[in-house]
C-alpha cells in the first residue's frame, strides 16, 4: 500500500507517483490549496488570437496553484516537445525564480505535473528536471504508450491517397525531418472541412485497404488537421488511470478547455472560448462558461412542467429564465452557504440557478483561463477547509 501522500500506479508498471504532503517550499504560505486542474493547451492557455504563444498570466497563476499545493494535468493534442518548449519551460523558470533553488523547483515540478500529449497517446509522470550546459532536460516515466497501428503503411496510404487531393497538405509523424514530429500519431495537416474528410475516409478509403488495422485506428478532427491515433488513446488506459489516481487526492477536480469526451463527461469544465463549443458540449454534457451564476430567490420565479421539460419563468414578466441543467436537461437546484459559495443539492431543495453574462469583460484563451482560475483561488474554491454544507 502507498504511504500517506503517495499515489501508486494501479496497472502493471512498478511506479509510485509521490505527492509530498509536508509543508515547506519557500518563504510564503504553502500547501494551502488542494485540488487538480486538467488543462487543454491550444485555445485555453494561448494568447488571444495566437495559435501557439502561451499567455504569461496563465503561466503565473498556474505556477502559484502548483506551489501552493495543486496538481496540474496537461491534456493536449500537442507533442511533448512543444508542451515542454511553450509551457513547462516557463513554469519551471517561475518555480526556479520564486525559490532561487533549482533542486526545489525540480522537486515541485516532479510532484505536481502530469503530461498527456498527442490526444492521450501516453501518460507521462515527471521524474524531475535537470540542467545540463544551461539547457533544461525534462525527465519522464512513460506509461502505456499507444502508437497508431500500421503506422508506416498508414502513412504511405495518406501520402498517396489523401495528400494529392488537397493542395499544400502534408502528413507528419516520427520520421527524421518531420517538422514538429509526432511520436505516437500521424497527422494530416493543412486541410479544412476535417469532419467531412473523416467521413469521406471512412466511406471511400477504409474499404479499399482492408490490410490496415482500422478497428484500432481512430480519426480526430481539429481545425486544420486530421489526426490518426490508436483507438484506445484518450480513453483506455490513459484517462482511466489519471481519473483513478487523482480521485484519491484532496480537493476538487476542475477542467479548463476542450478536454474531449472522456474527461468532459467526468470533470466539471470551464470553457473560456464561449463561441466555440467543444465536442463533449455538443453531445450534451454541460460545461461552465465565464458567466455569473446566481440562485433565484423568493417569489421571483415560477416553474412549469416536469423533469427535462420544466421551464423556469420570471413571476412578473413571464419571460423564460436561463438556468443550470444537468446533462439530461433537468434543472439543477443549489444553495448558497454563509461564505457565498454555491453547492448543488441532491434532493431538489434550494433554488434554480440563473445563468447571467458576466459584466466583466474577459478575453478568451489564456487571459480568460487566468482570470477564472484567479477568481476561484481568491474565493477559496480550492481550500478544503471551506464549508459547503
Amino acid at each position: 500500500m502507498p504511504k500517506n501522500g503517495e499515489r501508486a500506479y494501479s496497472g502493471t508498471h512498478n511506479l509510485t507517483w509521490n505527492i509530498d504532503s509536508k509543508p515547506g517550499y519557500g518563504r510564503e504560505k504553502q500547501h494551502d490549496l488542494h485540488g487538480v486542474l486538467i488543462l487543454d493547451v491550444d485555445g485555453t492557455l494561448t494568447r488571444p488570437g495566437s495559435k501557439y504563444a502561451i499567455d504569461s498570466e496563465a503561466i503565473d497563476v498556474l505556477t502559484e496553484f502548483i506551489v501552493r499545493g495543486g496538481v496540474c494535468v496537461f491534456n493536449t493534442g500537442a507533442t511533448l516537445g512543444r508542451l515542454e518548449r511553450t509551457v513547462f519551460n516557463q513554469i519551471f523558470h517561475n518555480l526556479d525564480e520564486r525559490h532561487n533553488n533549482t533542486l526545489t523547483a525540480s522537486k515541485i515540478f516532479q510532484e505536481r505535473i502530469i503530461a498527456i500529449p498527442e490526444n492521450g497517446s501516453a501518460t507521462l509522470l515527471s521524474r524531475g528536471v535537470e540542467i545540463v550546459e544551461s539547457e533544461l532536460y525534462f525527465l519522464w516515466h512513460v506509461l502505456h504508450p499507444l502508437h497508431v497501428p500500421d503506422k508506416e503503411k498508414l502513412r504511405t496510404l495518406i501520402e498517396q491517397e489523401l495528400v494529392p487531393s488537397r493542395k499544400n497538405s502534408f502528413v507528419i509523424g516520427d520520421r527524421p525531418g518531420d517538422k514538429n514530429a509526432r511520436q505516437y500519431i500521424l497527422s494530416w495537416r493543412g486541410v479544412t472541412d476535417t469532419l467531412k474528410l473523416i467521413e469521406d475516409i471512412k466511406s471511400r478509403i477504409v474499404p479499399k485497404y482492408p490490410e490496415i488495422d482500422w478497428v484500432n485506428i481512430e480519426m480526430k478532427a481539429a481545425r486544420t488537421t486530421v489526426d490518426f491515433i490508436h483507438a484506445q488513446s484518450g480513453k483506455q488506459p490513459s484517462i482511466d488511470w489519471v481519473l483513478h489516481e487523482i480521485g484519491s487526492l484532496d480537493g476538487p477536480v476542475l477542467g479548463f478547455g476542450d478536454l474531449g469526451d472522456e474527461f468532459g463527461k467526468e470533470v466539471p469544465t470551464i470553457d473560456v472560448n464561449q463561441g466555440s463549443p467543444n465536442e463533449f458540449r455538443r453531445r450534451g454534457v454541460p460545461a461552465m462558461e465565464l458567466t455569473h451564476w446566481e440562485p433565484l430567490r423568493g417569489n421571483r420565479y415560477v416553474i412549469t412542467g416536469n423533469d427535462e421539460k420544466a421551464i423556469v419563468r420570471h413571476s412578473d414578466t413571464g419571460e423564460e429564465i436561463n438556468v443550470l441543467r444537468d446533462r439530461s436537461g433537468k434543472i439543477i437546484y443549489a444553495v448558497k452557504n454563509e461564505n457565498g459559495y454555491l453547492a448543488a443539492t441532491i434532493n431538489g431543495t434550494g433554488h434554480p440557478v440563473e445563468i447571467k453574462p458576466n459584466p466583466k469583460t474577459v478575453h478568451d484563451a489564456g487571459k480568460g483561463t487566468a482570470w477564472a482560475l484567479r477568481r476561484l483561488i481568491d474565493a477559496g474554491y480550492f481550500n478544503i477547509k471551506k464549508s459547503f454544507n
